[in-house]
């Protein structure tokens, strides 16, 4: 049965949360934990400070770029991390839109653009996903990258990639002619 694309797309990043929770735990970015410090040494009540430290032990958590950026990061296939930062920028950023406002808010795209680029979006992150759990239970590295790179489904693997401009478009090389014989 075919999902619509929007609960694709969720589901993924939603996978991805959970990977990434049950994997490092919850977890904050330096500059808040410093942030939360400094807040809480202006306390002058010791009481104060311990409440308070105590309320926020748990959250704000990292953010969802940060999250999907991380755990993709882990995906041995050398992804270059600039075009991997652009990535989960844009997936935490359509996720948002449809999780909390039910649409894109964005005036540079339509609707039909929208959609096309979470459908493309989701395409890359079912092969990273994959690739992160078989890596995750043990599969090595080498082998994850010749498949993706020179295995059977290589041309569509690296075609999703390049869709989302995960790899450069010359990642993806025109088919080798088979020589025939003359005769």
């Amino acid at each position: 049965m075919l999902m619509y694309t929007e609960h694709r797309f969720i589901m993924l990043i939603w996978g991805l949360e959970a990977f990434h929770r049950k994997k490092h735990g919850a977890k904050r970015s330096t500059r808040t934990e410093k942030r939360i410090q400094q807040i809480i040494e202006k306390l002058t009540d010791p009481k104060d400070r311990r409440d308070l430290a105590k309320w926020l032990r748990y959250t704000p958590e990292l953010n969802l770029e940060q999250r999907i950026f991380e755990t993709l990061s882990e995906v041995p296939l050398d992804l270059d991390p600039d075009r991997l930062r652009r990535f989960a920028i844009g997936c935490a950023r359509d996720r948002n839109d449809m999780s909390h406002f039910g649409e894109h808010r964005d005036g540079e795209r339509t609707y039909n653009e929208f959609m096309l680029a979470m459908h493309k979006k989701s395409e890359a992150l079912s092969y990273l996903f994959h690739v992160l759990i078989l890596h995750e239970i043990g599969l090595d590295g080498a082998i994850l990258r010749l498949w993706v790179n020179e295995g059977f489904h290589s041309f569509r693997i690296k075609s999703a990639l390049v869709e989302v401009d995960l790899l450069p478009a010359d990642a993806i090389k025109p088919p080798v002619p088979i020589p025939r014989p003359v005769t």
